[in-house]
């Protein structure tokens, strides 16, 4: 087996890759222990699980794997790279000079692959970003998929980004920036300086206009009275093409002609060189001159009109079938394969895709463990669209989003009593083309969008969520037209999954499915979804609604319902202190969850049984092997995020270091679990030297706040107060007093509050008011402002006392 096989089908942790990465720059395993902070004891043991995931026996081989993984990155075309030999010597001096470089061009000179050959001879961990089908608002959701980063909103996932990427020597290459020019470089602004180690390469018809940016224009391949660029080109693709070609001294002027008529633009010279199966040179360059590139639209310039020459005059060589099948892909929101382009048009198009793809028209993109997908070049789509009738685009985007349904529909009906790596891997695979048809569905199509997020939302639940498609489905659910539409059996589904989240969403949920629910499984589904969200809003209040729902669970035989009930309530006994009593419950719904066939939940149950355990300091051996059996299952089915709370259960057991805690950190992150990223973030803060731990602990409070999540909160407080009376900041200690105070009322906050500072709080009574001002406003001036009004007031009540 391959280096390249190897490393695809087995996926490393982010401190597997450091690891693999430093053992790439030939550092010892003493000096990788010095740069990642961690022990020599556990470098050895990431390097033993880089050589049994990759299948190496050696440390120059996994050298080698390291070399290859990186590269792998990067998918260069097949085909040769020519005539930028000056172009890549002068690109790589500029990026030398300066950390962000955009290559400007007219469309179709070849922008994307000169910045691809550029990374891929790169020292740097290349990242390539697509922003084709990018629209205002988009950039930082995009970045964030790239580099593997998921939190709740914008502000936070440019900081977790420019974190992600301080990590190692990136070069990010932002592809296809034209519609987004200036958001791209206000984020680009932020990452260069949250990551001091980062280069960028953007592309672009224009440069982003920053003045960190270094623009290098790219020029046809034409330069003044020179063409042997273009010419070998044309000569390089028209061989491909045509093996058996030969060209004779006539024939170089007419390729020199041709390549003047397109103005050496490398696109349309490929589109050019194509035809040589089909046609003569002088035929070629006669349909040229005859009119085909002085085509333009108003607005356009004169280059832009001869590469549309070159796409009109590929249009006028396609059969009728051909056209109409590249106007219904045209629509598609995404790439595609042969099962959907036939779901787009009705019938088997095998070959007129092939036909597609070879002309040009199509490029392919495909992975070892994939299905072959293919996708229209963005100036091939905009050409095409611009000829299209728009109800054929709404057409195919409608057979997009009922092709996604019947999919995830599908998967749906089986997944929660089948949790196979092929099914996780199957759910993986479908997540983002849902989301996708979701975000379309939610405007055109409401019925379709909330079916989508009623089974995306129950795929995501068991087979990991994901943040950027929990952020789709609840995109949807915040319109009201798609609320309107949505079942109450619907609405519990949905607020499972974005009970992750996005709580004040699943609050309006629950809100609407209490006022509406009817019937005994509406009563079901409405108590079920209020129980969930109390027992982590208002742990004392979901007890009612799962008495209610408890007992509809029997009366409508839904044992899975009843199995999740079971669970909450659990969840609702450990917020209140009842901890025996929730291990109990936990492990009758891990039985229940057995019953009903479904082996995650029972892990997921088994987690926070040994969490509980854990946290109170009970049952120690039994939850070390609860915990045990989390870890071995999660692996087992490659659920990353049931692996993340197994670490978390280990850490809180005293039984994983830093390194471990981190990796699960950085997957609750990833996937959008803000409730368990603060519960794991407060966890590292103790493991932290002093001088470093307010910072953690402050950045676990913003994910809370976030969030919603009043535990959370509360418990990032009760250790920032601690952390600043350690450090004898009485007064910080008092601000974030008064912010507890505000949270759950100043008699449990005197109680939760350490003694150092109960003695002292009337010396700060100013900064315990400002605290509880901060608690509702983040302006300092207007939380000043407050304090003193209410200091005011307080000294009028002492006087009149």
């Amino acid at each position: 087996m391959s280096f390249v096989s190897m490393v695809e089908r087995n996926v490393l942790s982010v401190r597997e890759a450091e690891v693999l990465a430093a053992i790439e720059r030939r550092l010892t395993n003493a000096e990788i222990a010095a740069e990642l902070y961690v022990s020599v004891r556990t470098v050895e043991s990431h390097v033993a699980a880089l050589r049994r995931k990759l299948g190496v026996d050696s440390r120059p081989k996994l050298i080698a794997a390291a070399r290859v993984r990186r590269r792998s990155t990067i998918q260069l075309p097949t085909n040769s790279f020519v005539g930028r030999d000056i172009e890549i010597a002068s690109a790589r001096e500029t990026m030398t000079q300066h950390r962000w470089v955009t290559v400007v061009g007219t469309a179709g000179v070849g922008k994307t692959r000169l910045v691809l050959e550029l990374a891929a001879t790169n020292d740097c961990v290349p990242i390539v970003v697509e922003m084709e089908r990018a629209q205002d608002g988009d950039v930082i959701a995009i970045l964030s998929r790239a580099i593997g980063v998921r939190v709740d909103d914008d502000a936070d996932l440019l900081g977790a980004c420019g974190l992600a990427l301080a990590a190692q020597n990136c070069l990010l290459v932002i592809d296809n920036c034209d519609r987004v020019t200036q958001e791209v470089g206000a984020t680009v602004v932020e990452l260069l300086a949250l990551a001091p180690s980062l280069s960028v390469l953007a592309t672009s018809r224009s440069p982003c206009g920053s003045a960190d940016e270094a623009v290098f224009p790219v020029e046809p391949l034409i330069e003044g009275t020179s063409s042997i660029g273009a010419v070998r080109l044309f000569i390089d693709r028209a061989r491909t093409a045509a093996p058996s070609a030969r060209f004779s001294v006539t024939d170089y002027v007419l390729i020199k002609r041709i390549c003047r008529r397109l103005d050496g633009l490398p696109l349309a010279i490929e589109l050019a060189a194509a035809r040589v199966r089909h046609l003569h040179l002088a035929e070629i360059a006669d349909r040229l001159d005859a009119g085909l590139g002085l085509l333009s639209r108003t607005g356009r310039s004169d280059r832009h009109s001869t590469l549309e020459a070159a796409f009109e005059w590929t249009w006028d060589l396609l059969e009728v079938g051909e056209r109409d099948l590249l106007s219904q892909l045209a629509g598609l929101p995404g790439s595609f394969d042969l099962q959907l382009a036939a779901a787009v048009a009705g019938a088997d198009v095998t070959d007129v895709v092939l036909r597609l793809l070879d002309r040009s028209l199509l490029s392919q993109t495909a992975t070892a463990s994939e299905p072959r997908r293919f996708r229209l070049l963005q100036s091939v789509a905009d050409f095409v669209i611009y000829r299209t009738d728009p109800s054929i685009v709404r057409r195919a985007r409608c057979a997009h989003a009922a092709h996604y349904l019947a999919h995830v529909a599908q998967l749906a009906a089986r997944v929660r009593v089948d949790d196979s790596r092929d099914t996780v891997d199957a759910g993986k695979r479908l997540v983002a083309d849902v989301a996708a048809a979701i975000d379309w569905a939610a405007t055109d199509w409401p019925e379709v969008a909330v079916e989508l997020a009623r089974w995306l939302a129950v795929v995501l639940e068991i087979v990991g969520p994901d943040a950027a498609s929990l952020s789709s489905i609840a995109n949807a659910m915040a319109q009201p037209t798609v609320r309107r539409v949505a079942p109450v059996v619907w609405l519990y589904d949905i607020g499972i999954a974005l009970c992750y989240g996005h709580m004040p969403l699943v609050a309006e949920l629950t809100e609407q499915a209490l006022g509406i629910a009817k019937e005994d499984r509406e009563m079901l589904a409405a108590h079920s979804l209020a129980g969930l969200l109390e027992a982590y809003r208002n742990p004392g209040a979901a007890f009612a609604h799962l008495a209610i729902a408890e007992r509809l669970a029997i009366v409508c035989d839904e044992p899975w319902t009843l199995a999740h009930v079971l669970q909450m309530r659990a969840v609702a006994m450990k917020a209140v202190g009842d901890c025996e009593a929730a291990l109990a419950t936990f492990e009758a719904s891990m039985q229940a969850f057995a019953r009903a066939g479904d082996a995650m939940h029972v892990n997921n149950a088994r987690y926070m049984m040994a969490l509980a355990a854990a946290e109170a300091g009970i049952r120690t051996d039994e939850a070390v092997a609860w915990t045990q059996e989390s870890i071995e299952y999660a692996t087992s089915t490659g659920n990353l995020h049931e692996l993340a709370h197994a670490l978390l259960a280990q850490a809180s057991l005293g039984g994983a270091d830093v390194t471990a805690l981190r990796e699960a950190i950085d997957t609750f992150r990833s996937v959008g679990d803000l409730r368990c990223l603060v519960r794991s973030t407060l966890l590292l803060a103790t493991l932290q030297p002093p001088g470093e731990r307010l910072a953690v602990i402050q950045s676990a409070l913003e994910v809370a706040a976030r969030a919603r999540d009043s535990a959370g909160q509360a418990k990032a407080l009760d250790q920032l107060i601690s952390a600043h009376c350690d450090a004898g900041s009485y007064r910080d200690a008092a601000l974030s007093f008064g912010s507890l105070v505000a949270l759950v009322g100043e008699e449990h906050a005197t109680a939760r509050c350490p003694a150092e500072l109960v003695i002292r709080l009337d010396e700060f009574w100013t900064a315990i008011a400002e605290g509880r001002a901060r608690s509702t406003t983040q302006n300092p001036q207007v939380a000043t402002a407050v304090a003193r009004r209410s200091l005011a007031a307080k000294s009028k009540l002492k006087s009149e006392v």
